[in-house]
């Protein structure tokens, strides 16, 4: 691969296939101090994760050139979503990590980002990003204003929302992918921000696909899957509280139960999860809670909401583990805003 950047320090280009291997050690070498340390990794081979996801994907990497070693990584993934009534192509900055030993060449990173943006801007002059609220050194240096950074502009709140399955359904819930479901996301997509298009529903298979009826017609629809392959969490340690509770049998007694330490977790996605309007924040939990019920073979289950859909007020009262990011614009140039009075829709699956 040709060289985008290099000084005295760096080597800064796009990876490729044989980058995998050290792209994965440098994710699962990187933790942070939360007192659930929960850590987000892209299979066996991150390289190929990231470029299987959805409709393109670019990795890009930074070599200390003294040694070789891949001291950093950045994914961007883009999505065909609606943006203010249009579909557009997005680029979701993701994947950010720098090897914590070699953060005294922060500026020879930092010069990387011009080069980055040349290549992303070939694709997309739309971009966005999550931090996560704890890292709050973080959101710090990315919200002030600084000429070698792009401006962040922040657009709401994202909760990544860990809970358990249930077992009884309270709702009539129907599978199946058809001409119906279809037409229930082509008459609400563009009531959001950020959604992926319809031709996501493509690829999944009839067992997949639910939705719950109200006189006849659909009002909530969402598709359970599993990802696992591609994109899993891992569960490295816990801190204070959460470590004596995960020591306890707690599931065996049936109460609250933490993820199994030092393991993947076993998940099934709650993905692109639509309601009508008309459906009421307790028959929205109710079919949250449903579809728990569906699958019996996963200890838990992982929804994203955004701060401004209302059904983030379905899971307050859920029992599970909440973690808040804040969702971002990233503008290299032109200032991009959404509007601000509509929902915001960003799949789990693509985050």
């Amino acid at each position: 691969m040709e060289n985008l950047f290099e000084d005295k320090n760096i080597i800064f280009r796009l990876a490729s296939f044989e980058d995998g291997n050290d792209i994965k050690e440098l994710i699962e070498n990187t933790s942070y101090d939360y007192k659930i340390n929960i850590q987000f990794r892209r299979g066996n081979n991150p390289y190929l994760s990231v470029i299987n996801e959805d409709y393109k994907g670019l990795v890009f990497i930074g070599r200390f050139k003294e040694n070789n070693k891949l001291i950093l990584v950045c994914n961007v993934n883009f999505h065909k979503v609606y943006i203010n009534n249009e579909i557009k192509s997005v680029g979701y900055i993701n994947g950010l990590k720098i090897d914590h030993n070699y953060k005294s060449y922060l500026m020879s990173i930092l010069r990387c980002i011009k080069y980055f943006e040349e290549v992303v801007y070939k694709e997309t002059d739309i971009f966005y990003a999550t931090i996560v609220q704890d890292a709050k050194d973080l959101v710090g240096v990315y919200e002030k204003a600084r000429k070698i950074l792009p401006k962040y502009e922040k657009q709401c709140e994202y909760t990544s929302f860990l809970f358990y399955p249930h077992k009884k359904s309270k709702l009539k819930i129907e599978c199946g992918n058809n001409k119906e479901v279809e037409d229930f996301y082509n008459n609400h997509y563009k009531e959001y921000n950020l959604i992926n298009d319809s031709y996501k529903l493509y690829n999944y298979s009839d067992d997949n696909v639910y939705y719950y009826k109200e006189n006849g017609k659909i009002v909530a629809s969402c598709v359970l899957t599993n990802y696992q392959d591609l994109k899993n969490y891992y569960v490295i340690s816990y801190k204070g509280i959460f470590k004596f509770l995960a020591k306890l049998p707690l599931k065996k007694l049936h109460l609250p139960y933490l993820p199994k330490e030092d393991a993947v977790m076993n998940l099934c996605g709650i993905s692109m999860l639509i309601f009508d309007d008309s459906v009421s924040i307790k028959k929205r939990k109710e079919f949250i809670l449903s579809l728990t019920s569906i699958k019996k073979e996963y200890d838990f289950y992982l929804l994203g909401l955004c701060s401004n859909d209302k059904t983030i007020e379905a899971i307050k009262n859920i029992l599970g583990y909440r973690f808040n990011s804040y969702l971002y614009t990233v503008n290299f140039k032109d200032e991009i805003k959404m509007i601000n009075d509509k929902k915001m829709y960003s799949d789990i699956i693509n985050m």
